[in-house]
């Protein structure tokens, strides 16, 4: 899930997800709309947030694998059935 639909489902406010965060409300709305990718210390924050509802990989899909290359790993292990 992305994290503008989760905000949009969940129980969070923006607001409340920003101060959980330690960010600005306006930063979380530049994440959600795709208009500036967080970070990839937030993502990780982000994903533990949202118990893994909104992954690293949604957040940063084009360069995940860059960031975090043990899931990279694990996801390559799993595609070959290991």
């Amino acid at each position: 899930m992305n994290l503008r639909t989760y905000l949009a489902t969940a129980k969070h406010r923006q607001r409340q997800f920003a101060e959980s965060l330690g960010v600005t409300q306006g930063l979380i709305s530049q994440w959600a709309r795709g208009k500036a990718l967080p970070p990839p210390k937030r993502c990780v924050a982000i994903e533990r947030l949202t118990q893994g509802e909104v992954t690293r990989k949604e957040l940063r899909p084009d360069d995940w694998a860059e960031h975090w290359p043990e899931l990279a790993q694990a996801a390559s292990l799993q595609e070959e059935g290991v």
